[in-house]
């Protein structure tokens, strides 16, 4: 699989979503592009780690987290060992809210 390029999908004349939700498309494509620009996207130099019972379950498969996070820059872990763990500061764990006990062990 790959990622496509969004432009084609954008509505940046969405006034009516604009207004509601109070936003310019137009300054979010332009932070996006800086983003990936400056840092290789918005998750760039930051990396995730997915909890078990998380993926699938009312959210994305491990494959579609995978994809996403990547997408965005991002770097998926497989484990939280001190080897994996780059930058503590810039490690996301995602996990359920509140966590479930087999979780805290990760």
């Amino acid at each position: 699989q790959k990622v496509l390029d969004a432009a084609p999908f954008l509505w940046v004349n969405d006034k009516e979503a604009e207004s509601k939700y109070n936003f310019s498309m137009k300054d979010t494509v332009q932070n996006g592009v800086l983003a990936r620009k400056h840092r290789g996207g918005v998750f760039g130099g930051y990396y995730f780690y997915i909890c078990s019972g998380i993926a699938g379950n009312r959210a994305p498969s491990l494959k579609e987290f995978k994809l996403i996070i990547e997408a965005a820059g991002g770097h998926l872990l497989n484990s939280l060992a001190p080897s994996e763990i780059l930058d503590p500061l810039k490690t996301v764990i995602l996990t359920s809210d509140p966590p479930t006990p087999s979780q805290l062990k990760e």
